[in-house]
């Protein structure tokens, strides 16, 4: 099952173009799926917004059953596009992260969730 939180117009060149959907149509997805099928496992990707972090954090403040949560904090394509805006990086550090069963940022992303310029070996990816 899946939530759709924004639409991308993208090819391999880049990504042309966002669109946001409504938060309220994000919850009306997710509690779609939850008051249909148990959910055991729950992969969290790309949130774009801090309306959309806050969100899907109240759901899982709401639901602590799920057990096993993992978190792709989808923030930049792969030609480098911002597909999760500065306003919202906190956000889902402060509420959403803290859930994570596993964590799978790339290294862009994992400096940026530290607040570094860069990773650039393998001591600093540790």
């Amino acid at each position: 099952m899946s939530v759709i939180t924004a639409l991308t117009a993208q090819n391999t060149q880049g990504v042309q173009d966002i669109q946001s959907l409504p938060a309220p149509f994000v919850a009306a997805q997710i509690q779609s799926i939850f008051t249909d099928i148990e959910v055991n496992v729950l992969k969290i990707g790309m949130l774009e917004r801090e309306e959309i972090v806050i969100t899907v954090a109240e759901l899982l403040q709401s639901n602590q059953t799920i057990k096993n949560i993992v978190i792709d904090p989808v923030m930049f394509s792969k030609t480098g596009h911002q597909l999760l805006e500065d306003s919202a990086i906190e956000s889902l550090r402060r509420e959403i992260l803290p859930f994570a069963t596993i964590l799978t940022p790339n290294t862009h992303e994992a400096a940026k969730l530290l607040g570094i310029s860069a990773i650039s070996n393998e001591e600093e990816m540790l």
